[in-house]
């Protein structure tokens, strides 16, 4: 009996990966349904830097010949968590797993055709070896969509020009910019996405005390303007905000998420900088923000559905429990009416 695909795509839903590699060995057949699910995305888990990914992963890495399933794939995620060490043999033992994870990666990436991925994921501290960040810009610039990185560090000058070859991303996360020598190129990639980027995420752990002059070396970035963004993630002040935020169209942004605390007078100014933001997210220096429910139902009443608002406690007086009135949570849901998750901590 023959099942339209979108059938077997719904029960596939409800599979985790190994379900569905052990469906895919009961028979031909079902190896030909479940592989475009099952090889789509692929999830090199490596703990440690030393517990390899599942069985059916390995294969497509270790083995010399062709795998047959491996034009299937378009994303790629990598996990890779290191255990804190001896004190006085951490930066050795992390100096080796980031190693043996950069080598890992890098030859899964050459077995793959040019402009076959999607999506390139790297969720680890550890930072990516130059060479892979080369190879994703040169054989998948053009065909990326989505290029997440927790870390990413001492890019060198050399390297930089290849990022404007990432020209079609609709999402980048990149995780603490840590050197002003980095920015270019998180700009490179900006400006070659401009028109397609829609999500934005960059975090900064930049130091003062940079000259002018290397402030003005970036002028040449100036005319980017992130016209099509609806999602921006950022602490929204320091010396990497001032380069990025100007290109940003924060009337139109609809996700904000602002990841450090701030002063609740400048994020009441923030609120009414949107025009119909959708989800809003926010932390606070202190607690009991007055009047905030009054700004969020004038600016963003008839938009607002998802408001999440976390407060840095420093005293013990420091409480968000005014907020947590009865009365004026009242006035909140009257004022978006539209609201259907809160978090409040």
């Amino acid at each position: 009996m023959q099942f339209p695909k979108e059938i077997f795509d719904l029960i596939f839903l409800s599979l985790s990966r190994h379900d569905l590699w052990a469906l895919s060995l009961v028979s031909r057949r079902l190896n030909e349904i479940t592989s475009p699910t099952l090889y789509k995305t692929i999830i090199i888990s490596l703990w440690c830097g030393v517990t390899l990914p599942a069985k059916f992963i390995r294969s497509l890495v270790l083995d010399d010949s062709e795998h047959s399933k491996i034009h299937l794939i378009q994303n790629v995620i990598l996990l890779a968590h290191v255990e804190p060490s001896e004190s006085s043999t951490e930066r050795i033992w992390e100096d080796g797993t980031r190693r043996l994870v950069n080598e890992f990666v890098f030859a899964f990436l050459l077995k793959l055709e040019d402009g076959q991925l999607r999506k390139f994921i790297w969720r680890s501290t550890l930072n990516p070896a130059g060479r892979i960040l080369y190879h994703l810009a040169n054989h998948h610039g053009s065909s990326l969509e989505c290029l997440y990185f927790d870390k990413l560090a001492d890019i060198k000058f050399y390297d930089i020009p290849e990022f404007s070859k990432f020209s079609s991303l609709r999402a980048l996360r990149w995780g603490k910019v840590e050197s002003l020598k980095d920015i270019p190129a998180l700009l490179e990639m900006l400006k070659a996405s401009e028109k397609s980027l829609r999500s934005l995420s960059v975090d900064y752990a930049l130091e003062t005390g940079y000259s002018d002059a290397e402030f003005k070396a970036l002028g040449q970035y100036d005319d980017i303007t992130l016209g099509n963004l609806v999602e921006y993630q950022t602490p929204i002040r320091g010396l990497g905000c001032q380069i990025v935020n100007p290109m940003v169209p924060v009337n139109r942004i609809q996700r904000f998420r602002l990841t450090n605390p701030e002063q609740k007078a400048y994020v009441l100014d923030l609120i009414a900088s949107f025009d119909e933001p959708v989800e809003l997210v926010f932390n606070y220096t202190t607690g009991s923000p007055e009047n905030i429910e009054h700004s969020l139902s004038h600016y963003a009443g008839n938009s607002l559905k998802i408001l999440s608002i976390c407060t840095a406690q420093k005293y013990p007086d420091d409480s968000f429990n005014g907020y947590l009135s009865t009365e004026r949570l009242a006035n909140l849901g009257r004022g978006c009416p539209n609201l259907v998750e809160l978090l409040i901590s």
